[in-house]
């Protein structure tokens, strides 16, 4: 088999194994808050539960960086690593509120800047979205990023206010907001999905 052959061999292999991380990366979004609510797991520990599944983004931006000539591209590093950097604040600081709080070991202001600082990480990821978006030179590429961020805001907006018509005449039970993020993001990769079957691409995340 000469190189080229095996080039093309490796990107053939590479899609098929972005597709899969994809598919169970939806999967996992859409499965994940019943297994939360199945299994009766509290708060907080539901939500960093239904973040779990966004672990799969690695493997998947991997694969799909793969499948393209010339691998992972500076815009897709520089995304993974400002989203490595907003998901691990994220994560240290939830279970430091949790610990502090729960254990009374701060009170009165001090409070605020705990609780406000999960979500400001979580808006960080949102900032490295949009920096891909910007950073991102590929016209192609980037039409496939803005059609991910479409689908996602469409999923979240329309199921938000739909589940909040139903909760207002107490058909269905209330949802902290913060879970809507998580839609967002489950959005963001079932957008991939929808390129590949409409367009024929993954794109690059």
């Amino acid at each position: 088999m000469t190189e080229r052959a095996s080039d093309e061999a490796a990107r053939v292999s590479a899609k098929r194994a972005a597709g899969a991380w994809a598919a169970a990366f939806v999967i996992a979004m859409l499965g994940m808050p019943f297994a939360v609510r199945g299994l009766a797991v509290p708060p907080p520990w539901g939500t960093i539960a239904m973040l779990l599944p966004l672990l799969l983004l690695i493997p998947m931006v991997r694969a799909s960086s793969a499948s393209v000539p010339g691998g992972m591209k500076p815009p897709i590093r520089r995304y993974m690593a400002r989203l490595f950097i907003a998901m691990g604040i994220y994560l240290a600081s939830l279970f430091a509120a949790i610990h502090l709080i729960q254990h009374h070991l701060v009170q009165g202001w001090a409070v605020w800047p705990l609780a406000l600082l999960p979500g400001l990480a979580i808006v960080g990821a949102f900032y490295a979205v949009a920096m891909l978006v910007i950073e991102q030179k590929d016209e192609f590429l980037r039409l496939l990023l803005i059609r991910q961020i479409l689908v996602a805001t469409a999923i979240t907006l329309t199921v938000a206010t739909v589940w909040g018509f139903l909760e207002n005449f107490g058909l269905v039970v209330h949802f902290d907001a913060f879970y809507w993020a998580v839609l967002w993001f489950g959005g963001f990769g079932f957008g991939s999905l929808f390129n590949r079957i409409t367009l024929g691409s993954w794109g690059g995340c």
